[in-house]
């Protein structure tokens, strides 16, 4: 389901790099298999007072495409980074956070979310629930990236912040609750994530996306592989040689 964003004017995020590197995993998917999986949000996200964009549903994506280097299917839980781009298909490049955000508190910070994102949404207890915290989780993801600093963080004011669409309910003044207190858990430690698991999909001229990259091992996880490698090994050196009786 593609994504309506109105584009009032572009912006870039603060400390992009933007620079894919030589032997980059490209992802090619086209528009069918970017589904909309779950979010709710209808009003407008903005930053600054100048740069706005009117958006339909906002929430959580269902991205799938194939590996252009290996030719396996690919498929990935995600989220939308850059707000001023229309999500498409065509081809993306799997980078680090580093990519797109080069402060580094800030990418634990996007980790945390992201790796804390699934288990929100599934613990909800019904499809509107979902619905909301998908939401909720965007915003506090635009928030992080799009704010100017690491702390205090409102997805209701300051540098990034969002209005509602004939909102007669005030449907944001609860998520920008449930935003906030995501927002929290990432500034006062309860959530946590590693910045080596969460990736980048990046494109110059779709909407990139983020998400959690089960295939990159942890350090700590390479270390112990590496250690078990050589623990087999040395305990194929220690083994007595059999010697065959007639």
């Amino acid at each position: 389901m593609r994504i309506r964003n109105i584009l009032f004017s572009a912006a870039a995020l603060a400390g992009a790099v933007m620079a894919t590197p030589a032997s980059a995993t490209v992802i090619r998917a086209d528009l069918s298999g970017i589904n909309y999986e779950t979010g709710n949000i209808y009003g407008g996200v903005g930053v600054t007072s100048s740069s706005f964009v009117e958006i339909g549903p906002a929430g959580r994506f269902l991205f799938n495409g194939t590996n252009l280097g290996s030719g396996r299917a690919f498929s990935a839980l995600t989220f939308c980074v850059d707000i001023f781009k229309a999500v498409d298909g065509g081809d993306y490049t799997i980078t680090p956070l580093s990519s797109i955000v080069s402060n580094v508190l800030k990418q634990q910070q996007l980790a945390a979310l992201v790796t804390n994102a699934a288990g929100a949404i599934n613990s909800a207890l019904n499809l509107d629930a979902r619905n909301f915290t998908a939401a909720a989780l965007q915003l506090a993801i635009w928030e992080v990236l799009y704010e100017t600093g690491t702390s205090n963080y409102s997805v209701a004011s300051g540098n990034f912040y969002t209005f509602g669409n004939s909102d007669t309910n005030n449907f944001f003044v609860p998520l920008w609750g449930e935003a906030n207190r995501y927002l929290a858990n990432i500034t006062n430690g309860t959530w946590t994530g590693s910045i080596g698991r969460t990736s980048i999909l990046f494109s110059n001229t779709a909407q990139s996306q983020i998400f959690l990259n089960p295939g990159i091992p942890e350090p700590a996880g390479w270390m112990m592989m590496i250690a078990g490698f050589g623990l087999v090994g040395g305990a194929l050196r220690r083994r007595p040689a059999k010697v065959a009786v007639a």
